[in-house]
């Protein structure tokens, strides 16, 4: 849309000519998502806790079978030739 709204000013403003190059625009898109990720998420993590009503979410008993497949995996991850 910033595209739509400055593209056509570059007659008067040179530097925005570098609207017309895709990859630009990608990375200015993938920069106003981190940024909005990192003003936004604080919040969000908040509204969530607070909608939660205090419930604990650790458990202190651990299922067995859990416990079987996280000793595989590692057992299969230190066999691993790529570690």
């Amino acid at each position: 849309m910033i595209y739509w709204l400055l593209y056509p000013l570059a007659g008067r403003f040179p530097v925005l000519n570098v609207l017309r190059y895709p990859s630009f625009r990608l990375v200015m898109a993938g920069l106003t998502a981190l940024v909005f990720s990192l003003l936004l998420v604080p919040w969000v993590i908040e509204r969530l806790r607070v909608a939660q009503h205090g419930m604990d979410t650790v458990r202190e008993d651990t299922p067995e079978n859990h416990q079987r497949v996280v000793v595989a995996t590692v057992r299969v991850a230190a066999k691993s030739p790529y570690t």
